[in-house]
């Protein structure tokens, strides 16, 4: 069965709200899934610590005119100033880390980080051979989910996703930022 859904959207100027879109709906939409894969490598911690320092400058460097660069920029800070000096002793401690952190700012006007403390703790998981990837249907859809990583909207710009309607995230998280661009 399909309907009409009318997707209103404010100009932000006080204007008269008027419909600038008309979608036909067929089935249900498209909710947020992972899929996850582990593989064995010979890595540890710090050394995936490292990797991801250098592909997040990297990604700063080729950010370009968009912005773009300045977040990632950001998650390398971030990552540099959870990590102590001499390293973490297992993945355990980095995770706990992660884990504290995000409960310090879960609830404040920071809130918006918490996908970012995620998309590290990722980052490095992936390194060290545990992937978390983003689902993505093979049909034109309109993903609906909680909130996604930075790291998902590279994904996302590359497949059928038209849409992404996030329930938790902010205008300022940087998953949003980046799905604008």
């Amino acid at each position: 069965m399909s309907e009409d859904l009318e997707i209103i959207v404010s100009k932000g100027d006080n204007s008269e709200i008027e419909p600038i879109f008309r979608w036909v709906v067929v089935g249900r939409p498209t909710l947020c899934a992972y899929d996850e894969t582990i593989e064995k490598r010979d890595i540890d911690i710090n050394r995936a610590i490292s990797l991801v320092e250098e592909e997040l400058r990297d990604k700063f460097e080729s950010g370009g005119n968009s912005g773009n660069g300045e977040i990632f920029l950001a998650q390398r800070e971030l990552l540099k100033s959870i990590t102590p000096e001499r390293g973490f002793k297992s993945l355990d401690k980095f995770k706990d880390r992660i884990n504290i952190e995000i409960s310090k700012i879960e609830d404040s006007s920071l809130s918006s980080k918490v996908m970012d403390f995620k998309d590290l703790e990722q980052r490095v998981l992936s390194r060290l051979g545990i992937n978390r990837v983003l689902h993505v249907p093979d049909r034109k859809s309109i993903l609906i989910a909680d909130d996604i990583l930075p790291q998902d909207v590279e994904r996302i710009e590359s497949s059928n996703i038209k849409g992404v309607v996030l329930t938790r995230g902010s205008l300022t998280s940087h998953s949003s930022i980046l799905l604008r661009h």
